[in-house]
């Protein structure tokens, strides 16, 4: 999942795997500064692990929740 946040000028972007549980993470919330993001080579504002073992409804109200902290500005993604 990828979504552009236009008042804060980000990017989050989402990465889970669902029904995975070999390693103690399955997955990352990362923002980046800007709107046209190289995810393989731009530095991301903040990185969230997501551990193993959480559903899609579980994944999506955590994405939510940061973006919404983000929009509130408790959490401060300038630079």
């Amino acid at each position: 999942m990828t979504k552009y946040i236009e008042k804060e000028n980000v990017t989050v972007n989402a990465s889970y795997r669902l029904n995975f549980d070999a390693e103690r993470h399955c997955g990352y919330i990362k923002v980046y500064y800007g709107s046209k993001v190289n995810f393989e080579e731009d530095f991301e504002l903040y990185l969230e692990l997501l551990d193993c073992g959480m559903n899609e409804k579980q994944v999506e109200e955590r994405i939510n929740k940061l973006i919404s902290e983000i929009e509130s500005g408790k959490i401060d993604v300038s630079i």
